[in-house]
């Protein structure tokens, strides 16, 4: 495989949220007041996402970087009473698409949902399927539509309150293995502190992009090409491929995991001290790779997954 920087040390990084509701929706806080929560934890850029509802305001909010965006609501109308009142949600970030406010598509297989995404596909805006685990498809029906640039392998919300599960990671390696190659993200899906026991709930899970200025089109074109990782904890610094070998360089963590479709995955850690290095030689015939990293404390960052070219 040819040699090349999917993050790159000496450039820029810009920490985000790519899944936040206010008041528009059923966010608890006004745009100005989640700008204010996100600057104060070191966030550089949120995109807004209100439910059925786009974001049409400025781009930049008391030097904040402002993303818009939209959650679409897709219902399930089904015959399956095991499936009654599930629905399956879509971010849309960027470009303002003809989506009507309140507007609810409807959906009677999985696989239907490949040509409601074809109505916001664009060149200009990012499409993330989210919170999965909570649309209730099977491992099958997961593979039966497309149309999404990217997945959230990590919801603190989801997590805290719905599914309970720590990630999204087995669903994705299902994917990765049966040649669906979407992109990570990791999430908040603010909608405001629930109560004193989630202060950190706000600050938890971002995305960190890969760019050479601060703009909303440099941050657009970066999630696009994949510049960047999804984390709720511990850092990617350098990401690349030179001469066939895969080389990651991280915030100090207990593992490095190399994965692919292959039986045997390298596990990096060190025993009473902490790792920052870990590289993968290919063997050859990989279909792709992908790194997870983790830390002391459990907390995990991903890589976007890598679809090895023959």
């Amino acid at each position: 495989m040819k040699s090349k920087i999917f993050l790159n040390r000496d450039r820029l990084k810009l920490k985000g949220n790519l899944h936040t509701h206010t008041i528009f929706s059923d966010g608890k806080y006004t745009v100005p007041e989640v700008v204010d929560i996100y600057q104060r934890n070191g966030y550089d850029f949120i995109a807004i996402t209100d439910h059925r509802k786009y974001y049409h305001g400025p781009e930049i909010v008391d030097s904040m970087l402002v993303l818009s965006g939209i959650e679409v609501s897709c219902l399930y109308q089904g015959e399956d009473p095991k499936k009654e009142y599930s629905y399956t949600h879509f971010n849309v970030i960027g470009q303002h698409l003809p989506i009507s406010d309140d507007q609810v598509f409807y959906y009677k297989e999985a696989k239907d949902l490949t040509s409601i995404l074809k109505q916001f596909q664009n060149e200009n805006s990012l499409i993330v399927w989210n919170h999965p685990l909570f649309s209730r498809f099977s491992e099958e029906e997961s593979l039966t539509f497309s149309g999404y640039d990217a997945i959230e392998v990590y919801n603190h919300k989801d997590t805290l309150d719905e599914t309970g599960n720590p990630s999204a990671f087995h669903l994705i390696r299902n994917l990765l293995k049966n040649n669906l190659f979407p992109m990570v993200t990791a999430t908040n899906d603010f909608h405001g502190k629930l109560d004193t026991q989630l202060d950190d709930y706000y600050s938890r899970a971002f995305v960190e992009v890969d760019v050479e200025q601060k703009t909303s089109s440099a941050i657009l074109s970066a999630l696009k090409q994949g510049q960047f990782y999804a984390s709720n904890g511990p850092k990617i610094y350098d990401f690349r491929i030179e001469n066939n070998t895969f080389k990651i360089e991280t915030s100090p963590v207990q593992h490095i995991i190399f994965y692919s479709h292959l039986r045997h995955c390298k596990n990096i850690f060190k025993v009473n001290r902490d790792v920052v290095y870990g590289e993968y030689q290919l063997q050859g015939n990989e279909k792709y790779l992908w790194v997870m990293i983790v830390d002391n404390n459990g907390a995990c960052a991903w890589t976007q997954p890598v679809y090895i070219e023959r």
